[in-house]
């Protein structure tokens, strides 16, 4: 009998600390669908970003690329650029035209890449996580830490952690402890 109970011990801690998600498309955390649209507050400021991943798409290198708009409140506009393959989700540097991983298809926690140029490093650290904003409390979250590498961004901070719901994307980035940006609800 004990046998059995340390052997069913074994199994749900294998499980659980070691547990990998599959990112698909449609369901993942950072859903790819078209006509999306979502507008995050910065917590200590009057100021927002809208993010707007357009229907349309372009093409760099062979590959086709989802078109995102960025709009800032201060009336400055950005591009972004998506592509998706094996349920893995690339983003495309507007300067350099080089890719790199935005969200892996396998989730699992410790799992950690670069972006193409080395100056960020993203470490999946919770895949479980929870999180207030003051729109609403998340449960079950994925975070993803972000870290400067060569202080190439004086404007930024130097570490950020990114909470995705599975099924809506970024939910919050939060700075030095404190929530920074959060999705504001329909």
């Amino acid at each position: 009998m004990k046998n059995i109970i340390l052997l069913l011990l074994m199994i749900l801690i294998s499980c659980t600390s070691n547990k990998t998600i599959i990112n698909t498309l449609s369901d993942g955390y950072y859903p790819f669908i078209s006509k999306s649209e979502k507008k995050y507050k910065y917590a200590n400021q009057d100021a927002y970003v809208q993010y707007i991943l357009t229907e349309k798409t372009t093409e760099f290198n062979g590959k086709i690329y989802k078109i995102q708009l960025i709009a800032y409140s201060w009336k400055e506009l950005d591009t972004a650029y998506y592509r998706a393959e094996n349920d893995v989700i690339y983003y495309l540097d507007n300067k350099s035209k080089k890719e790199s991983i935005h969200m892996p298809r396998e989730l699992k926690k410790g799992f950690v890449w670069k972006s193409f140029d080395g100056a960020w490093q993203y470490e999946i650290s919770d895949l479980n996580s929870r999180l207030k904003t003051p729109e609403k409390e998340y449960k079950e979250l994925l975070v993803i830490k972000a870290t400067q590498l060569q202080n190439r961004d004086k404007s930024k901070s130097m570490v950020y952690l990114n909470y995705y719901k599975k099924g809506i994307g970024k939910i919050a980035s939060v700075t030095n402890g404190k929530i920074q940006t959060y999705l504001l609800e329909n």
